[in-house]
């Protein structure tokens, strides 16, 4: 335990540094940058991104960045600029405790989201709405805006937006002290962080988480949740956040009686919301003071800070904290022996009470709860059918188309069968052709050598034949030339007479 001490001190001593360490990089870039900008898109973004990074350091600077991104970008018709700037200011309004004025901020954003079909920053909205309605202890209307927000996300498959709606439902149920409830919400927020591996969310589901172990007497599963949960903070130089898990330590702290401890997360906790002038987050520390001053007889010191964080919470008309302040000073009074005035701060407490956790808004928050998960079962359960039916139509479908190829293989194998037969039946036609064609060819060559033969012995023949007549010829012609010769000699003779 002493380690733990000293460790949790040295981690304590270390905010202060550690909030200058991330985001004066980026803030100094951006207001360096700031007056060289022209009055465009640009410059609206870089004044809502002061707002955001300042919301965690300085509300007043915060302020005055949102106005000049809504002023601008409402003069520009710059939709989404505008609509940004509405949600900042909403937001540190909240975070001062100006809970009507931040409620318009959002109200009008949501309008302005609404009628450009901005439906993700719609839900967003419906969020925010909803907080402000937790904050004033009107449960059911907080929940209808936290579903209607979910529904969204959960159309929209957007794990950010899933998981902070969960955790501001976790919320609920925490404040309604249905701590099971919260803590099933809180792990599944912080489960949907995880998968977007936003470290600064992480760092309040984990916070979340350890209030609920906390409340559950599991100090040490909520220490190492709150150490982690501030560790991220610092690094992120989120000192308002800090504060908050600082508080959360020093309540745990308190309840297990280490007091010097405690006391030094809730002054710690106290003197970083004073310089950010964050009021509600005051009235905690101001709180748990005054219980371990009368914790130590030191009634006097502990009814002051009780005082004090009354008169914020009553200015901030925060019914939940005026509660919870009443009904601690009640038991200071009782320790100090007071016993009338005890009496009139725990009356006081349970007209609150009362009107805050009665039976009939639980079970509306129930009811409501219950209708949106009966109506997500059964779109959950359409959708399953409709994928049912379309794995029956695609297996259908795959069988058709199976035995479509089946029967087209079969009709290409016996086709490329008949075709290998006809290819075979042409190939021997084929060589037969060739066949008879080298016997044409053969013969004919025969037929043309015998024709040439008969051609050579025809004119050999004739030649033969020429020869001979020209002899016969010529044996005529000697043969008449004699017989003329003959009667030539006869005819000089003259006639014989007897």
């Amino acid at each position: 335990m002493y380690f733990k001490k000293c460790l949790l001190l040295i981690v304590l001593g270390c905010i202060p540094y550690a909030a200058q360490a991330q985001y004066p990089t980026e803030k100094d870039s951006l207001l360096k940058i700031l007056p060289t900008l022209a009055e465009d898109t640009n410059k609206v973004n870089v004044l809502n991104r002061l707002c955001s990074i300042y919301s965690t350091q300085n509300l007043e600077n915060a302020l005055e960045y949102g106005r000049q991104a809504f002023e601008l970008s409402q003069n520009m018709h710059f939709v989404k600029g505008e609509s940004r700037a509405l949600d900042l200011l909403g937001q540190a309004n909240r975070m001062l405790g100006n809970y009507d004025k931040a409620l318009k901020y959002f109200e009008v954003a949501l309008g302005l989201k609404r009628k450009n079909n901005l439906v993700r920053e719609m839900a967003g909205s419906y969020r925010s709405i909803g907080i402000i309605y937790r904050l004033k202890a009107d449960f059911p209307k907080a929940l209808e805006y936290y579903l209607k927000a979910l529904k969204i996300f959960d159309e929209i498959t957007d794990f950010y937006g899933q998981a902070s709606t969960s955790s501001s439902i976790g919320s609920l149920y925490y404040k309604q002290k249905n701590l099971n409830k919260a803590l099933s919400f809180y792990l599944k927020s912080l489960a949907l962080h995880k998968k977007t591996n936003n470290k600064q969310s992480v760092a309040r589901a984990l916070n979340n988480i350890g209030n609920v172990l906390s409340d559950q007497g599991k100090y040490d599963e909520a220490i190492n949740n709150f150490k982690e949960s501030l560790k991220v903070k610092q690094s992120f130089g989120d000192s308002l956040g800090a504060a908050n898990v600082m508080v959360n330590l020093g309540y745990l702290y308190k309840e297990i009686k280490e007091s010097k401890l405690a006391l030094n997360f809730f002054k710690e906790s106290l003197r970083i919301n004073q310089n950010s002038r964050v009021l509600l987050s005051q009235t905690y520390p101001l709180q748990y003071i005054a219980e371990i001053y009368a914790s130590e007889q030191k009634f006097n010191l502990a009814i002051s800070y009780s005082k004090k964080a009354l008169k914020i919470a009553r200015s901030l008309e925060a019914k939940e904290r005026v509660m919870d302040i009443y009904l601690s000073l009640s038991k200071i009074y009782e320790m100090a022996r007071y016993f009338e005035k005890s009496l009139v701060y725990y009356r006081k407490y349970n007209l609150i009470q009362d009107s805050i956790l009665d039976v009939t808004k639980s079970q509306q928050v129930a009811e409501m709860q219950t209708k949106y998960e009966t109506q997500k079962k059964e779109q959950e359960n359409q959708t399953l059918k409709l994928e049912a039916k379309q794995r029956n139509n695609l297996i259908v479908a795959g069988a058709v188309g199976g035995g479509l190829l089946l029967l087209l293989a079969v009709v290409l194998y016996r086709g490329n069968r008949r075709k290998q037969k006809t290819n075979q039946v042409l190939r021997l036609q084929k060589q037969e052709i060739e066949a008879q064609n080298i016997a044409i060819t053969q013969q004919a060559e025969k037929l043309k050598a015998t024709n040439e033969a008969l051609e050579q012995a025809n004119a050999l023949i004739q030649k033969e034949r020429d020869e001979k007549v020209k002899i016969y010829l010529q044996e005529a012609t000697e043969a008449t030339h004699k017989l003329q010769e003959i009667q030539e000699t006869l005819a000089q003779r003259g006639p014989d007479i007897t």
